[in-house]
C-alpha cells in the first residue's frame, strides 16, 4: 500500500483491511508479518518489552526485525539497556509517533550525541516513524514504520494512521503473549499474604492480621518469591499485578 509512490495515506477500507488481518492472525509471527505486509512497508522493527516487575524489565525485550540490514541488527542484538537508544526515549518523550529524521532535534538526543547514529540509519533505511507503544498491564512497546520514501511524500493523517495500527498490533500481540504465559497457581493463604504483602505490611503484621505464627508466614513468602521467581516484596508485588495471577 504505501510503499506505492502515489499513495499519500491510507483510505478507510485499507484501514478496515488492515485492522481485518490483525484481528485475524492466529500466531505472532502472522501477526508480525501479515501487518508489515499489509501496510506495504519497506522496512519494520517492533519490540515488546518485557513487564514492569520482570527481572529482565530494563533490557529491549523481543525484537522483531522485518527486512532490517544486518547492520542495524547488531546493534540491536547486543546486550544493550533499554535507555541507551535515545530514539525511542524521544518517541516516548512525545507519546505519539514522530518521524525518525525529526527525532535528530530532539533534547536528548543532542543530549547524548547521537545525531550521527540517527543520519547513518537514515542512509540504509530512510525515513520512518517511530512510534510508542502502551499496553495492557503496563506493557510497552516500540515500532519502526519505514515506507522507502520522503516524509514530505505524505498526507498530514498518515503517522496518525500508522500509530493507530501498529498501536493495535501491539495490543494482539499482548494478548497472545499473555494466552502463551504460564500460569502460576496460588493457594488462597498465599494470595492473602501476597495481599498484604502489596500493602506493604512486614511478615509480622501480616502474622497479627491473619492470626498465625511469623514462622508461618515466612515459609508463605519464600513460596510466593519462589513461584514468581524473584527475591523481593516490590517485584513479588509487581509481577504479580502483571501477570494478573489466580488463584
Amino acid at each position: 500500500m504505501l510503499g506505492n509512490e502515489k499513495k499519500t495515506a491510507l483510505s478507510p477500507d485499507e484501514v478496515l483491511g488492515v485492522i481485518k488481518t490483525l484481528e485475524s492472525a492466529t500466531t505472532v509471527g502472522d501477526l508480525l508479518t501479515g501487518a508489515a505486509k499489509a501496510l506495504g512497508v519497506k522496512v519494520s522493527l517492533y519490540q515488546h518489552f518485557t513487564a514492569v516487575g520482570a527481572f529482565d524489565f530494563n533490557t529491549y525485550g523481543n525484537f522483531h526485525p522485518y527486512k532490517v540490514p544486518e547492520e542495524i541488527l547488531e546493534f540491536y542484538s547486543q546486550d544493550n539497556k533499554y535507555d541507551r537508544d535515545p530514539v525511542i526515549v524521544a518517541a516516548f518523550a512525545k507519546g505519539r509517533s514522530i518521524w525518525l529524521s525529526d527525532t535528530i532535534n530532539e533534547p536528548y538526543v543532542k543530549e547524548v550525541k547521537h545525531e550521527a547514529m540517527i543520519n547513518w540509519t537514515l542512509k540504509k533505511v530512510g525515513d520512518g516513524l517511530c512510534c510508542p507503544l502502551y499496553g495492557p498491564d503496563n506493557r510497552r512497546g516500540y515500532a519502526f514504520v519505514g515506507f522507502g520514501r520522503d516524509k514530505t511524500e505524505f498526507a498530514p493523517i498518515m503517522p496518525y494512521q500508522i500509530q493507530t495500527l501498529v498501536q493495535l498490533m501491539h495490543v494482539r500481540y499482548c494478548k497472545m503473549i499473555k494466552s502463551l504465559q504460564r500460569q502460576i497457581k496460588f493457594t488462597r493463604r498465599e494470595t492473602e499474604v501476597l495481599e498484604l504483602m502489596s500493602f506493604g505490611k512486614t511478615n509480622a503484621e501480616i502474622a497479627t492480621v491473619l492470626k498465625i505464627s511469623k514462622s508461618t508466614v515466612d515459609g508463605y513468602v519464600k513460596n510466593i518469591f519462589l513461584k514468581l521467581e524473584t527475591t523481593d516484596r516490590v517485584s513479588a508485588a509487581m509481577r504479580a499485578q502483571t501477570l494478573q495471577l489466580k488463584t
